[in-house]
């Protein structure tokens, strides 16, 4: 707020995103009030990157991301484009090292993800600001990372518990548990992947064995010290519950069951080999419409329950299962489409919606690296590809 009240540009910016929010709440359109900081945050911005010699600063990071943030809430995806485009240049440029442009640099990657993942389209992520220097070039974000390694670190939360209070104990139920170390085999069984506690990945790995790392958490789960849950913690198991019977029922209708190495090549590697299998046996009518039956309800429960849990409450207890369910929902939601099982606008709104609820919490949990994010995304764009081979009905 300091930089935002001494820099025009910052000024104007961040009274653009107040007051469009606002509009926004209000259902109000063509404010000329929000009009007015916008274009003058934009007249600021052009003319400064007009200057000579012109160095990229917090300021000017921070006005960038302002107007780019609001194109993306209003889903003006050329505005989006254009900004992150512009951000991705200035990034890679010369620019002042000051102590917060670490923090900026994890929300331009996170702005730039968010909308890739809206879009399912690729894209590039800035490395760490002191690595600039000997590589300007971005890399890919998710290279490396294997599809089920979120679920391992919610398998892993709830084993080691909460690193302020040793006798913490998980508010997870043991199905919930169970449940999750399932999800965790199925989708590494058919994504075709080794033990993520021992591959190669950019982000660093467990270092407990996985067999382990679920037994310690069932312990937690079963302890006969755990608090009795209250209404919020039930329906945050539930929520976790669901999406482990979505992922399985999206596996069921695109008959990965029966063909499980097909998916080696839905890796989100960028680099693997592909591997083209004989096509699997296709799934019966019956089997399809129990499949879809099932995603359509869950889906339905899922979006009644998840707005009885607060952000705060997720924050603390499971913030990258909440990444998880969410994003497992919004594979859910193109599955149905994909069968041709709903109407194609409400399974686009459904994607982006699903995408963009756990944002808050990421955003306040994430490292500047953005690990769960780029976790998260390498889990989704796999599963969006076992959906691709859903028939279409």
């Amino acid at each position: 707020m300091r930089s935002a009240s001494t820099d025009p540009c910052l000024f104007h910016a961040t009274l653009f995103s107040a007051s469009a929010h606002l509009d926004g709440l209000q259902g109000i359109t063509d404010n000329p009030r929000t009009i007015f900081h916008q274009l003058q945050a934009v007249r600021l911005l052009s003319e400064r990157l007009r200057q000579p010699h012109f160095r990229v600063n917090y300021e000017t990071l921070g006005a960038v991301l302002g107007l780019g943030y609001f194109d993306m809430v209003i889903k003006n995806v050329d505005g989006v484009l254009a900004h992150n485009h512009g951000l991705m240049q200035m990034l890679a440029t010369n620019h002042d090292h000051g102590p917060e442009t670490e923090f900026l640099m994890g929300l331009a990657n996170e702005t730039h993800f968010i909308l890739s993942m809206v879009n399912n389209t690729d894209a590039l992520f800035l490395p760490h600001p002191n690595l600039l220097e000997q590589s300007v070039q971005p890399v890919h974000p998710l290279e490396g990372i294997s599809p089920a390694r979120l679920l391992y670190r919610i398998i892993g939360r709830a084993a080691a518990g909460s690193r302020h209070d040793p006798a913490y104990t998980t508010v997870l139920t043991p199905d919930t548990v169970l449940d999750l170390i399932s999800a965790a085999r199925t989708v590494t069984q058919y994504a075709g992947l080794r033990d993520p506690s021992t591959e190669q990945s950019t982000i660093p790995p467990t270092a407990t064995p996985i067999p382990s790392l679920g037994a310690e958490a069932l312990r937690r789960a079963c302890s006969p010290f755990r608090v009795e849950l209250g209404t919020v913690t039930k329906a945050m198991n539930r929520c976790i519950q669901l999406a482990a019977r979505l992922c399985r029922n999206i596996l069921l209708l695109s008959t990965l069951i029966t063909a499980p190495t097909i998916t080696q090549s839905l890796s989100p590697q960028p680099t693997s080999s592909r591997i083209t299998p004989p096509p699997p046996p296709p799934a019966t009518a019956t089997t399809s419409y129990i499949a879809v039956s099932c995603l359509r309800e869950d889906i339905e429960t899922l979006k009644a329950t998840l707005p009885k849990i607060d952000f705060g409450t997720w924050l603390q207890h499971a913030p990258e299962a909440y990444a998880w369910v969410c994003f497992t929902a919004a594979a859910a939601a193109a599955a149905i489409a994909a069968a041709g099982a709903c109407n194609v606008g409400n399974g686009s709104d459904d994607w982006s919606s699903f995408i963009l609820t756990p944002m808050p919490v990421i955003t306040a949990r994430d490292s500047a690296d953005l690990c769960v994010l780029r976790e998260g995304w390498a889990y989704l764009r796999w599963l969006r590809g076992v959906v691709r081979m859903i028939p279409v009905a």
